[in-house]
C-alpha cells in the first residue's frame, strides 16, 4: 500500500473466497511480514500485534450454524508467525448460486463501551421503548445494541415535517461508538453523509465559498443557515407549499 511517513497500526486482515461446489477445502494463510510503501518507494515494515482473534462469515448467510457444507470456525496457530487455518465448507454442486467465505483475522482489543443514544419522544412512541431501555437498531446492515439514555421532543433536523418524524422518530449515537462496535464484531463501519459545522464570528461566508471550491462537491450540496433563512423570508411558501397554495386558488 502507499502510505505518507506516519505512523501505522495494524488493526487486522480481510480476505473472501468463492465457496467450493460439492467438496469443502482446507485452506491454510500464513502472514510473515507486513510492508507499507510511500510515494517514494521507501518500503518499511509493520509490526505484527501478537494477539489476534479470528472469525469468518457466509454471503449469503447459510440457514443454520450446523448445516450440511458450513464453514469451520477459524483456528489461529501457534506458536509461529500469524497462521489461520479453516474448512471452507461447500455449496451445492452445480447450484447456479454463488456463496463467498469472508475470514477475518481482528487483532484482540479491549471489548468495546456500550452504545448510548438520545431518542425523541417520536421513536419512544413508535418502538415502545422507554428511557434506559436497550434496543437493537439497524445500523450499516448490522444489529446494533443501544442503550436510550434520555429522551428529547426533537433532535436538529428531525422537525415535524422531516420523514423521522412522520414514520418512527430519530435517536442520535457516538458515531465513533458505533463504528468500534461494528469493526469489532463485523469488520465493518459507517460514514458519515452529512457534516454541521460552525464557522467562526463573520466567517461564514469564507466557510461557505471554501467548501463550495472543493472539486466533487456541487456548490447546492452546501447550505448555509442564514441563505436558507433569507430564501424563506423572501418566498415564505417555500417551493412546494407555494406550489400547492397557487394550485389551490386556481
Amino acid at each position: 500500500m502507499d502510505v505518507a511517513a506516519g505512523p501505522l497500526t495494524l488493526t487486522g486482515i480481510e480476505f473472501t473466497v468463492v465457496q467450493p461446489g460439492g467438496e469443502s477445502e482446507e485452506h491454510r494463510l500464513t502472514v510473515r511480514r507486513v510492508t507499507a510503501t510511500a510515494a517514494d518507494g521507501t518500503a518499511r515494515p509493520v509490526p505484527l500485534p501478537d494477539a489476534w482473534t479470528a472469525g469468518s462469515e457466509l454471503a449469503p448467510p447459510s440457514a443454520a450454524p450446523d448445516a450440511p457444507g458450513a464453514p469451520s470456525t477459524p483456528r489461529l496457530l501457534k506458536p509461529g508467525p500469524l497462521a489461520v487455518e479453516y474448512s471452507t465448507g461447500y455449496s451445492e454442486a452445480g447450484g447456479w448460486k454463488i456463496t463467498t467465505l469472508t475470514v477475518r483475522l481482528r487483532v484482540a482489543q479491549p471489548k468495546p463501551a456500550e452504545v448510548t443514544a438520545v431518542a425523541t419522544d417520536r421513536f419512544l412512541d413508535s418502538s415502545g421503548a422507554s428511557t434506559g431501555q436497550r434496543v437493537t437498531v439497524l445500523i450499516g446492515g448490522h444489529d446494533v445494541p443501544v442503550r436510550i439514555v434520555r429522551s428529547v421532543r426533537e433532535l436538529p433536523g428531525t422537525g415535524p415535517e422531516t420523514p423521522s418524524a412522520q414514520f418512527g422518530g430519530a435517536l442520535l449515537v457516538d458515531l465513533p461508538a458505533v463504528n468500534r462496535h461494528l469493526q469489532g464484531k463485523y469488520g465493518a463501519s459507517v460514514a458519515p453523509t452529512e457534516w454541521w459545522l460552525r464557522a467562526g464570528p463573520g466567517r461564514t461566508d469564507e466557510a461557505a465559498a471554501g467548501l463550495r471550491a472543493f472539486p466533487d462537491t456541487a456548490p447546492a450540496q452546501v447550505l448555509v443557515r442564514d441563505e436558507v433563512a433569507e430564501r424563506l423570508r423572501d418566498d415564505p411558501f417555500g417551493a412546494g407549499p407555494g406550489a400547492a397554495f397557487a394550485a389551490a386558488t386556481l
